[in-house]
């Protein structure tokens, strides 16, 4: 049941987990999930083309501010009288209805069905239909490229003459039935709604409802996951699970309430679940398709679908062995096409590339023989079998990582390495940073190595090592380092600084400042790779905090405000030639972009001073700019 009333989280919450519970009563029905069918050697899958049920969905409700008219009203909406910012009539007297039409190539496949009448509520902040609407098309006739557009209508109001007014859209949005690997779509989803415009149901329509997970940071990578938890593509574990995805349905409603806060409208509807994933398939002419399940019941995907007495949905279908689909076609990235064109979905072992804990074990064990871990391995020297097989080790390249014989090798020989400087980072990598004593004793050994090179150094600066102790190390390495050398790394020691846990007490970013201040070529390219760092979606404010240190220790010394007068002027010239470039752009012709661009930077224009400027260029403060 997903007809819910509660606020915040709970509301998130109590919808994911009905969706939880579908994806486990599908895996039931699978005999155990993914993983159980993969071991069976079958993939078991729905084909649209044998589904008998008509096309419906759940529209649930719109959170967004519906105190304000939507942008399409211009200037008519704003020559009424408004309370507060907003037309008190429309709160007052106007209720919505949401519109659903199904397209194809720019065309509807049946009549729009419509939703009831519904006032606002909290405040005009959201409006709760939850109402399921049905198509007359069924899901055997769709097209593969069929569009779903919603449209939330005000009602029409009453004009002084007595005749009513064309309403305005709220809102529209639009999405395809069928993804990119021809899955259809199913569950829960929370769409866009553009305010102001009608659901487009064109081919390239501009109003996409589906929100970018780039544009939404690491809380739509955690969405985009628990979208396939959900649908039973990864391998589940109840105990840890519960605490997981608790901590998603937080972060998802707390993103939620902060979009409705940057005014944007969210529209949450639910679309038929079935037990199984549905592929697209064309519907076989005059008999019925050999591939793929039956599936005839007449009943709602929300109310539990009735397979057909004819087959067992959970029967493999012809074409489920995993064998006959490698030998009767080819493959094409994770999914298998066979002879016919059939696209079936690939099934993925949510064990592989995982380490086994009985190897795990064994391995803990075997580096903790003996009295005295510290001293245990101390007169153990390779013969030469075994030196060729840690030099081999050692020239391979970091971003290959160490297979469990070589961190052995490189473990057990550890002590006869202490001389070879470029061997301290692979013996780093084959630390097991989960153990303590192995731990304790692996940052002993670091401080009695040889010393590393400033290249070694940004190696420990990268994901690899967490570790405190190991990054002070690379940041002490650094110190030894002159400052143009500090220059030419400065850019990756910038993209460094995200994987610091703690940004108040980073080594790394106290090091950078404190150069920064004393030099003013290190400042001016620190300034500007933390200004660009800072425009990052889910690293921005952690630069924000190092740059505010960086402006405050600059300010605090007398010799940084000559560079903090450079850094503001050099901020103030890219505004201008960045407002000069789009005055540029808005001109059509080469002779008008002339002599708009002459007029702009004479004297008496409104950028006439970068005609006489000195000042540090950006991109190299070595070189002194005398003017533009």
């Amino acid at each position: 049941d997903i007809g819910m009333r509660e606020d915040g989280a709970k509301q998130v919450a109590r919808l994911l987990a009905g969706s939880v519970r579908r994806g486990a009563m599908a895996s039931s029905q699978n005999g155990g999930g993914p993983a159980r069918a993969q071991k069976e050697g079958v993939v078991r899958f729905l084909v649209s083309s044998e589904i008998n049920s008509k096309v419906e969905l759940r529209v649930d409700r719109v959170k967004g501010d519906f105190t304000r008219p939507p942008e399409s009203l211009g200037e008519e909406a704003g020559s009424r009288k408004t309370v507060n910012g907003f037309r008190h009539d429309l709160l007052r007297l106007r209720q919505y209805r949401a519109e659903c039409s199904l397209y194809y190539n720019g065309r509807t496949l049946c009549r729009p069905v419509t939703t009831k009448m519904v006032s606002p509520s909290r405040g005009g902040r959201e409006c709760v239909w939850d109402e399921v609407v049905s198509f007359c098309v069924k899901y055997k006739d769709l097209p593969q490229d069929t569009l779903l557009a919603i449209t939330v209508w005000p009602s029409e109001q009453p004009t002084r003459g007595g005749s009513e007014e064309k309403p305005r859209p709220m809102g529209g949005c639009t999405i395809k039935l069928f993804s990119k690997k021809l899955r259809l779509r199913c569950g829960s989803r929370k769409l866009r709604l553009w305010r102001g415009r009608e659901a487009c149901g064109k081919e390239n329509f501009d109003t996409p409802g589906k929100i970018p997970v780039e544009e939404r940071g690491q809380t739509g990578l955690l969405e985009r996951q628990l979208k396939h938890y959900n649908r039973g593509d990864m391998h589940q574990i109840e105990q840890l699970d519960k605490l997981c995805i608790a901590k998603i349905y937080e972060r998802l409603a707390h993103e939620e309430q902060e979009m409705t806060e940057r005014g944007l409208s969210l529209l949450q509807i639910e679309l038929a679940n079935y037990p199984l994933p549905v592929l697209f398939q064309e519907p076989s002419v005059g008999s019925k398709a050999a591939g793929g399940h039956s599936l005839l019941s007449q009943g709602s995907g929300f109310g539990g679908l009735e397979p057909s007495p004819r087959q067992d949905p959970a029967a493999p279908s012809s074409m489920d062995n995993i064998h006959d689909i490698l030998q009767a076609g080819h493959t094409i990235g994770q999914r298998y096409v066979d002879t016919q064109g059939h696209h079936v979905i690939h099934v993925s072992d949510p064990e592989i590339g995982r380490e086994n804990p009985a190897e795990r074990k064994a391995q803990r064990m075997a580096r903790s023989e003996g009295p005295s871990t510290l001293g245990a391995d101390k007169n153990l020297k390779p013969n030469s079998s075994e030196r060729r097989a840690i030099e081999s080790v050692l020239r391979q390249p970091l971003t290959q990582a160490l297979r469990r014989e070589a961190k052995k090798l490189l473990w057990r020989f550890r002590y006869s390495m202490l001389d070879n400087p470029s061997a301290l980072v692979k013996f780093l990598l084959a630390v097991d940073w989960q153990v303590a004593d192995e731990v304790q004793e692996a940052l002993a050994l670091m401080r009695q190595w040889a010393s590393v090179s400033t290249t070694d150094a940004l190696c420990l600066l990268s994901s690899n090592f967490a570790n405190p102790g190991v990054r002070e190390h690379a940041v002490a390495v650094l110190r030894t380092a002159e400052d143009d050398e500090i220059v030419s790394y400065l850019l990756q020691l910038v993209q460094a600084l995200r994987y610091e846990h703690d940004t108040d007490n980073s080594p790394l970013a106290a090091f950078l400042i404190k150069r920064a201040c004393q030099n003013h070529v290190l400042g001016n390219f620190l300034h500007w790779y933390l200004f660009v760092e800072w425009q990052d979606p889910l690293f921005g404010p952690q630069y924000a905090q190092i740059y505010d240190r960086f402006v405050n220790a600059l300010l605090s010394e007398p010799s940084g405000y000559a560079l903090w007068d450079d850094i503001r002027r050099q901020m103030e010239l890219v505004a201008q030639l960045t407002a000069v470039k789009k005055e540029m752009v808005s001109l059509r012709t080469a002779a008008r972009k002339k002599e708009r661009l002459i007029e702009l930077l004479s004297e008496s224009g409104l950028c006439g001073e970068l005609a006489s400027l000195r000042l540090p260029l950006p991109l190299d403060p070595t070189v002194l700019l005398t003017g533009v």
